[in-house]
């Protein structure tokens, strides 16, 4: 080991730029899959305008392309690492992460995944454990040895009884293919549950969390559970669920967050079918303050919404009015609060996210009738302008989807007139090629205990995949 940090040290001083960037790999997919490599050239991309919070100790910053929207480029190098040090305060490490979509292979057996590249002391800073053979090694981030650990499941499917440690497996990217040496299997991963946590914290408040939970987002400190019909969100500690204080917005939706802000769609009007169902709007909140500072009135029954560019786009669903559903998508100006764009796109729109590339990935649930559940892709018209269009349409049916890396998770519940019945779908897309990765990314035949999916998620540290299964919508459900 002493002989290897010698070997590195001297590695490091000979080539400084190649010794940074020389990346250590994970591949994710339904349980994690780790993989080290060295890449040549340096990442280049630069920082989005908002990032996620992985847990309320870590911060993620996407890199984008924001040279595309007239902002100055960062690169992501050693220097601009240095100045995170020296210009945020109590930083204790700094990581790069690059994704790809990726298929694992051993001889017959293939298992879909995600690639993420990262750096040495990655497995430090998110506590995962070795369970069998060895992690990587200094000199192992210097060299670029072709090595591999992965995840118990992982393991399970591609070597079945076999001993996987020192053998050999394939990974296939963009049509690229590699080979890497198993040199370790991470321990399953542990999670605690727990119910009813909300009461047992606040004995005080007499109708506890409230009725109809439809969002529930973490920023800073805070939890916001949005609660659609008591008309309010309930704001407590993240770590603890003490209630802090509650935002009334009536028929409140989705909440996002940006600079301090955060943003709510709400129907504005009575829970009600109504062909007459007035305008829904966009609620601007103070989260120091936690009062209502301004409002912008948008489409019929707005939904989700993602922020980019200083900008909301809010997808219109007219849920109230069926069949005269609402088929745009609303565009707001941050600084002054006014809509200033309406993008038609499909009818009954409900979800947005944004990717890594600035495009926005917005799903229909169609009119029920002739026109199907559909993805849509919207990008910058123009290298130069600020205006977004329709740029691609996915013959995809979604009802919820999460992007990680390159990878869209997506799953489907669409009623079948033919089969008499659900049919469910749970895919993948490359968010860069647009196209379909995968129809079923659960491989260990889970799919058949999912009654109902009514969620997705991926965590963005390890790459698991989460799906929660509504099952009646009375009856506790479960998460996959």
């Amino acid at each position: 080991m002493f002989d290897d940090l010698i070997f590195a040290l001297k590695n490091f001083r000979r080539n400084k730029v190649r010794s940074i960037l020389s990346l250590l790999g994970i591949i994710i997919g339904v349980a994690s899959v780790i993989v080290i490599t060295s890449l040549s050239q340096s990442a280049t991309k630069s920082i989005k305008d908002s990032y996620n919070s992985a847990s309320l100790d870590i911060v993620r910053v996407s890199a984008g392309f924001m040279s595309r929207r007239r902002n100055a480029a960062i690169t992501f190098d050693e220097t601009f690492r240095q100045d995170l040090f020296n210009s945020v305060k109590d930083i204790k490490q700094i990581q790069y992460t690059n994704n790809m979509s990726a298929t694992l292979a051993k001889d017959d057996l293939t298992v879909n995944a995600t690639a993420t590249a990262v750096e040495y002391g990655y497995f430090d800073m998110y506590g995962y454990k070795i369970e069998k053979g060895t992690d990587f090694n200094v000199s192992d981030n210097v060299t670029g040895q072709q090595k591999i650990i992965i995840g118990s499941k992982i393991a399970e499917a591609l070597f079945e009884n076999q001993e996987p440690i020192g053998n050999v497996i394939t990974l296939v990217s963009n049509n690229v293919t590699f080979s890497f040496e198993v040199c370790g299997v991470l321990a399953p991963a542990v999670a605690l549950y727990a119910r009813n946590l909300y009461a047992e914290r606040n004995p005080s408040v007499i109708k506890e969390l409230g009725d109809v939970g439809n969002d529930l987002q973490i920023y800073g400190s805070k939890l916001y559970a949005v609660l659609n019909s008591s008309h309010k969100i309930e704001v407590m500690d993240a770590r603890t669920l003490v209630r802090i204080g509650q935002i009334d917005i009536p028929n409140c939706r989705y909440i996002n967050f940006h600079k301090g802000k955060a943003y709510v769609t709400s129907y504005v009007g009575p829970i009600a079918i109504d062909p007459n169902a007035q305008p829904g709007a966009v609620y601007c909140v103070d989260t120091t303050t936690l009062s209502v500072i301004d409002k912008c009135t948008v489409g019929y029954q707005p939904e989700e919404m993602a922020i980019t560019n200083e900008r909301i786009y809010i997808a219109n669903s007219g849920g109230y009015r069926k069949p005269n559903y609402d088929n745009t998508l609303s565009v707001v100006d941050i600084a002054t609060m006014k809509q200033i764009q309406k993008i038609t796109v499909a009818p009954n729109l409900h979800r947005v996210r944004k990717d890594a590339y600035g495009q926005l990935w917005v799903s229909s649930r169609g009119d029920e009738a002739s026109i199907p559940s559909r993805l849509f892709v919207l990008d910058y018209k123009e290298n130069s302008s600020q205006e977004m269009v329709v740029t691609d349409t996915l013959d995809i049916p979604c009802s919820d989807m999460c992007i990680h890396g390159d990878s869209l998770y997506f799953y489907s519940l669409a009623w079948s007139d033919k089969l008499e019945g659900n049919v469910v779908t749970y895919g993948i897309v490359n968010v860069r090629t647009k196209e379909l990765v995968t129809d079923n990314f659960i491989t260990d035949g889970t799919e058949r205990e999912i009654e109902k999916p009514y969620g997705v998620a991926v965590n963005p540290g390890n790459g698991d995949i989460y799906v929660t299964d509504g099952k009646n919508y009375v009856s506790s459900g479960t998460v996959h």
